[in-house]
This record gives structure tokens, C-alpha cells and sequence, in this order.
């Protein structure tokens, strides 16, 4: 399935022991965020994928086993490394999974946090609904 996707912010990180690449996305009225991490091995690795929810906290969707993508991507250490290029189809398929595994129809821009409640009903009468 496509989806119609903008990237709002994208880091590249990198030092001698792990590089890592995070995009933040926009995506069908929803914010992402995924971020992998490379490290020297499988057990200092990750890949996370969380979504922006009310009020304003991130809550991880996803997240993908190191094991089925570390030995497909270069070590810290070498030579002209791009972590860009590395990481970015995992951080794709990280968001594609996210929104799939929520299916979300976009969140309005402003939406109230509580419905007014109706008043309960006072004692001895009954409650009644018109039809328009």
C-alpha cells in the first residue's frame, strides 16, 4: 500500500562505535518518528518506530529485530560510510509498518480533549429522544 508521506526532520548520527539515521514524517494527519541505531553488534543495535499522540507524547508503534537487518548493513567503522544510505530503507519500512498496524484516519487539528455530559436525568421523569 502507498502512502503520501512528508519528512519533516531528518538526524544523521555518527561516532566510531554506531551511526544512526531518524526521520520524522507526517503521514496521513500523524506524525512518526523512526529511528536505527547501528551499533558494533547485533545487541547494541535497535530500530523503533513511535507516533505522536494527544497530548503531545510518543508512543512507540513498532519495532524491527536487529537480527533481520544488522549483517545487511556496513560496521561503524568503515571507511566512507553513509548512514543515510545505510539506514533509510529500515526507517522507510518502519513508518510504512506504522501505518499500517494503526490504519489512522487523520487526527483534526484541534479536537476537543472532553464531551460536555448531558445532565443526568432528575428523578421522576423520563428521558426522551426527537428524531429531526
Amino acid at each position: 500500500m502507498h502512502h503520501n508521506v512528508t519528512t519533516i526532520d531528518e538526524t544523521i548520527g555518527q561516532d566510531p562505535d554506531r551511526y544512526s539515521y531518524e526521520a520524522t514524517v507526517e503521514a496521513n494527519g500523524n506524525i512518526f518518528r523512526a529511528k536505527v541505531v547501528r551499533g558494533p553488534d547485533v545487541g547494541r543495535s535497535r530500530a523503533t518506530v513511535e507516533v505522536l499522540t494527544r497530548p503531545r507524547t510518543w508512543s512507540q508503534v513498532t519495532a524491527q529485530n536487529p537480527g533481520s537487518w544488522f549483517s545487511k548493513t556496513s560496521p561503524p567503522d568503515r571507511p566512507g560510510l553513509n548512514p543515510s544510505r545505510e539506514l533509510r530503507p529500515i526507517v522507510i519500512n518502519l513508518i510504512n509498518r506504522a501505518i499500517n498496524i494503526l490504519d489512522l484516519e487523520p487526527i483534526p487539528r484541534s479536537t476537543p480533549t472532553t464531551r460536555p455530559r448531558a445532565a443526568p436525568p432528575q428523578h421522576g421523569t423520563v428521558e426522551t429522544t426527537e428524531n429531526a
